[in-house]
């Protein structure tokens, strides 16, 4: 692999990394990379100061009357819906495992 396509590797790595889109393996490895390499962790620092002005030039969208009506009411039957009802929250499959069989 040549400098340049070394060098636009890691643009794409850090970019991943900032974005937490790395698979947890090549996360350690470029994790283990940053710590050896300041230019990589400069690069990683670049990105960050990067997706922070694009953030700050976003403006919130209120959603339709009728979209967050349907968002509350839908909040709302899960708050009252009975217990066991309700999906597992604790990772638990949905098959039937709880706490006393499993």
């Amino acid at each position: 692999m040549s400098a340049s396509e070394a060098a636009e590797n890691d643009e794409a790595l850090a970019a991943q990394y900032v974005l937490d889109e790395l698979p947890p393996d090549q996360r350690q490895a470029f994790e283990a990379r940053l710590r050896l390499e300041p230019d990589l962790a400069c690069m990683v620092q670049a990105r960050r100061e990067e997706l922070a002005r694009l953030a700050e030039t976003l403006t919130g969208v209120e959603p339709a009357h009728d979209i967050w009506r349907t968002i509350e009411t839908a909040l709302e039957q899960t708050a009252l819906a009975p217990q066991s009802s309700r999906p597992p929250v604790d990772g638990a499959a949905a098959d039937g495992c709880s706490e006393k069989n499993c």
